[in-house]
């Protein structure tokens, strides 16, 4: 929404601040669902029935919060609040005010837009994390990273049909940062959540089963740090974001005999 604000004007009552605490209360259910995904998709297959007496009641667990974060959702879903912001971007939609921006040339415009995100993406203080901070001091960092590698790959997809195949692998390589980062912000919330439910009572395997997973999203940690940290890469996607180079406008001198 703010990266393409410079197009569209929004009224006051679409606010994006209320959008981000929106984002917030949705973003807990999301976090729950996935923590019981992992247990049942992937950890549970791993140990069969020798930690059932575990994950029985981190089910059961699982389930009364989550069934509390969704009541929250739909509190927030229910508010008037959220009437008058549906409300009002759904009388945006049918009839959209843009400013000039958006009448000029997509081809002329892209790489103003795209440029910020990709500058955010790339200054980013997550990348020189290595191995030891990723699951320690750096996690934070590296969360905030998956949120802006998230912003980067929806706005670009706004404009993959004006690229080339280039730009569209780049997207799915973007993709891969958020599931990696996303498998090592999900594995740590789900070995914080085991040890506070279960405390000492967590079987090892249980532990080496979701850090196992961890460790795998650490490795092409390693491997996308690398990539993102080389100048040369660093350059070839401003090269793809700018597109071909256009040749100049003519120009006309003044000829005018004094």
């Amino acid at each position: 929404m703010t990266a393409c604000a410079a197009a569209v004007d929004l009224p006051p009552k679409v606010n994006p601040k209320y959008l981000t605490r929106l984002v917030k209360v949705v973003g807990r259910l999301r976090d729950l669902d996935v923590q019981e995904k992992v247990l049942t998709e992937e950890v549970a297959p791993v140990l069969g029935t020798e930690a059932e007496p575990v994950l029985e009641p981190t089910r059961n667990d699982l389930r009364q919060r989550r069934n509390e974060a969704e009541r929250k959702v739909t509190r927030a879903l229910t508010r008037p609040r959220h009437h008058r912001f549906a409300s009002a971007f759904d009388d945006w939609l049918g009839q959209p005010e843009l400013t000039h921006v958006a009448t000029l040339p997509l081809e002329a415009v892209r790489a103003d837009i795209l440029l910020p995100a990709l500058a955010a993406l790339l200054l980013h203080e997550a990348w020189p994390i290595d191995l030891q901070e990723a699951l320690g001091a750096g996690a934070p960092q590296l969360h905030d990273l998956r949120k802006t590698a998230r912003r980067m790959r929806y706005l670009g997809e706004c404009f993959e049909g004006s690229y080339g195949p280039e730009f569209a692998a780049w997207l799915g390589e973007l993709a891969r940062v958020q599931d990696t980062l996303g498998s090592l912000h999900d594995s740590q919330l789900l070995i914080d959540y085991l040890s506070d439910l279960h405390g000492p009572s967590v079987t090892p395997r249980l532990s080496e089963a979701v850090r196992s997973r961890q460790q795998r999203a650490l490795a092409d940690w390693s491997e996308l740090r690398a990539r993102y940290l080389d100048p040369r890469w660093r350059a070839d996607l401003r090269a793809i974001v700018l597109g071909p180079a256009s040749a100049p406008a003519n120009t006309q001198s003044d000829t005018t005999t004094r």
